[in-house]
């Protein structure tokens, strides 16, 4: 089984939203995540990176902060 961690990029700086996300929809400006044991959250913003390897995706609210996450 895969699941994956969500993060938001702030200031530079990856915060955790969700960890053990099973499911992610979008929906409006964001996404609703979903996780394995049914718990829910939701985060504004587009995706920036999705890393299968390591099991995470980021994403970013605001566009100034897309050339911060490259460095990372």
């Amino acid at each position: 089984m895969c699941l994956s961690s969500v993060y938001q990029l702030r200031q530079g700086k990856k915060e955790l939203v969700q960890s053990e996300v099973a499911q992610m929809e979008q929906q409006g400006d964001g996404y609703v995540l979903y996780g394995i044991l049914g718990e829910r959250s939701s985060v504004k913003g587009r995706i920036l990176s999705v890393d299968f390897l390591d099991t995470n995706m980021v994403v970013i609210q605001d566009p100034s902060e897309e050339e911060m996450g490259k460095t990372e």
